[in-house]
């Protein structure tokens, strides 16, 4: 299972890396929502978190255009108390979903 990360500040892509580290999926970080555009074509994502202002293509805009996954748009400062529990329900819900060809 793999959760994308989408931040346009380095250190925030830490923050959230290491908050969500221990939950057993794959954890990739992209700093725009074209890197996170292109990153959902090559693979799916049980979970996506989303910077909500980046130069480019914003959260907003960026959630819109993926349909395949959760998408969580984040607010500042991050409550880790409420993302991780919600990464958590669609992790399960990815798992138990049945793989289409």
């Amino acid at each position: 299972m793999d959760v994308l990360l989408v931040d346009d500040e380095p250190k925030n892509l830490l923050a959230l890396s290491a908050l969500l580290e221990d939950l057993g999926a794959r954890i990739h970080c992209v700093n725009s929502g074209e890197d996170a555009l292109r990153q959902v074509l090559k693979r799916q994502f049980a979970a996506v978190l989303l910077d909500v202002r980046m130069p480019g293509i914003d959260g907003f805009e960026t959630a819109a255009a993926i349909r395949d996954a959760f998408c969580e748009l984040i607010l500042k400062p991050v409550d880790p108390d409420v993302i991780r529990p919600r990464v958590q329900v669609h992790l399960e819900k990815f798992r138990k979903t049945p793989i289409s060809s």
